[in-house]
């Protein structure tokens, strides 16, 4: 049987949490962690008018709210954050030092009497504090773009059943034709506009609260200029407690989407902010706490019931992530810290050594100087969190890609990958492909062998060395007005029609290509 027996306390030291030191060298084998949303208890907090936090757009706890967005290094300690120049009034620091607190040693704690506070510039004057959001609902109620400076950048918002503030909106971002997403209060006003399938609904409420694209139902009525002709859209719930009280006080879903020309960086900095979007806004929605680091929402969709992550985003990235056991083994990319420099569009970095690499946030199109200085920042806080600097810069052949120069302007040893390849190893990679196999890139295009523009490539996955064979590809044609071609299909088509109408003059007319 079981035998009881007391002995003396030995080690009784106390346990005590104490100021964490932490040496450059080894912030790599600390996590990054991620933003999340409002928690179960946080939203009761919210909604209790007895509550010191009721409504107050900055509460966080252990298990939800701003992280890496307002970390300036790690490890994640609040003298770190950019609430570190926010001292903690008596109550939150004794919840901070209760450890039967849910708030116990929480880094993001404030309240309404310690923490940032909002203020709105409107066309009534300023307004403070909970006239804040009073404020900015009425301006939206008015048909009018305001602009708000959300968990990770400035963002704009408007009235998703509102056409003509949309058409500003569009006109502003240079986004004449792609979706815009969605936020609604709740579950209950996503059932409204979409077919949730058990997946969605559990991604839209999960933590990182992305954006996921769904179904349109037979009752969604929504202006046309959300998402045009098709018959998806793309919702979100309030990602902070800010957006619920937007979401909350407005009667329609609300379109939400950075402030940003399309492809180009977030606004984090509140003079460029007045600066830029003065112009479209009727008011700019803003408070004292600044972000350190950039992050859009993340983007999801679900094809027969698995999940793609269309974009890394907020409450998803950076994060670490392993390379199989045997892959490469005597490559030099897994010898020596290498860094990835990414594409030109859509751009993203990686950072690694041995098998562990840092991907990080989305950063866009590199076309512009903005765009391009912040690769160059995200670049910086990912050598800062992973603890070293790169030897060995990849970048893709093409020359002319922003992510190619900025990858050369580093001064490092270098490898050129193409483009095509890249992606059809990112694949490999991803799932853990062993053994031969087929990989075919419908991509759009890039730069191959000799200098001579690829685009739908056919290769052989090697089993033995994973080397990657090109055994096929589309015919040639001409590209009329270069890169122009991509933008507008039209010239590809006319080129094609050409090109067909001389191999074969008897079955394509002129009337044809002259349509075209």
């Amino acid at each position: 049987g079981v035998q009881r027996q007391a002995v003396a306390l030995r080690h009784d030291a106390p346990f005590v949490i104490r100021e964490t030191m932490t040496a450059r060298g080894n912030s790599s084998q600390l996590e990054i962690p991620l933003d999340r949303v409002p928690c179960e208890k946080c939203l009761e907090e919210w909604r209790d008018p007895n509550n010191r936090r009721y409504q107050y757009p900055f509460m966080s706890c252990v298990d939800c709210g701003p992280r890496y967005t307002l970390l300036a290094r790690l490890p994640f300690d609040r003298q770190h954050t950019s609430l570190a120049r926010f001292p903690l009034c008596e109550a939150c620091r004794e919840e901070y030092q209760d450890p039967s607190n849910r708030r116990f040693h929480c880094q993001t704690i404030s309240c309404p009497t310690c923490g940032p506070q909002l203020a709105f510039a409107g066309p009534n004057g300023p307004a403070l504090a909970r006239r804040a959001i009073d404020a900015a609902v009425e301006t939206l109620a008015t048909g009018q773009i305001i602009a708000v400076k959300a968990v990770g950048g400035y963002q704009l918002v408007c009235s998703a059943g509102d056409n003509l503030a949309l058409q500003r909106l569009r006109d502003f971002k240079q986004r004449p034709d792609k979706p815009l997403a969605v936020m609604v209060d709740g579950i209950q006003m996503a059932k409204s506009l979409a077919v949730l399938e058990p997946a969605e609904k559990e991604a839209l409420l999960s933590s990182p609260g992305p954006i996921v694209i769904v179904k349109k139902s037979d009752s969604y009525n929504l202006a046309t200029e959300v998402s045009g002709a098709l018959d998806t859209v793309g919702i979100m719930l309030p990602g902070s407690p800010l957006q619920l009280a937007l979401a909350e006080r407005n009667v329609s879903p609300l379109v939400v989407t950075s402030a940003n020309v399309s492809g180009g960086p977030m606004i984090i900095d509140d003079v460029e902010a007045k600066r830029k979007l003065e112009e479209v806004c009727g008011g700019i929605l803003t408070h004292d706490c600044d972000i350190q680091h950039r992050a859009d929402d993340s983007v999801w969709q679900f094809v027969q019931g698995r999940r793609q992550i269309l974009r890394h985003g907020r409450g998803t990235s950076p994060f670490y992530g392993a390379l199989p056991q045997k892959v490469g083994q005597d490559n030099p990319h897994f010898t020596r810290p290498t860094l990835a420099c990414g594409p030109h569009s859509n751009n993203t970095l990686a950072l690694g050594k041995g098998r562990r690499w840092l991907i990080g946030a989305h950063v866009g199109t590199l076309n512009s100087c903005e765009a391009q200085q912040s690769w160059r920042d995200a670049l910086a806080s990912m050598c800062l969190f992973a603890g070293f600097n790169p030897k060995l810069v990849l970048t893709d052949k093409h020359p002319e890609y922003g992510s190619t120069k900025l990858g050369a302007e580093l001064g490092l040893p270098r490898q050129k990958i193409q483009h095509h390849q890249a992606h059809i190893m990112a694949t490999v990679l991803e799932h853990n492909i062993r053994g031969t196999a087929l990989g075919v890139a419908w991509d759009g295009s890039g730069l191959g062998e000799e200098r001579v523009i690829w685009g739908g490539e056919f290769f052989r996955l090697d089993g033995t060395d994973r080397k990657l064979v090109r055994i096929g590809s589309f015919r040639p044609f001409c590209l009329l007005g270069g890169e122009q071609a991509i933008k507008e299909p039209r010239r590809s088509a006319y080129a094609l029609l050409s090109q067909l109408a001389e191999d074969t003059p008897d079955r394509v007319s002129v009337c044809a290509m002259d349509r075209a």
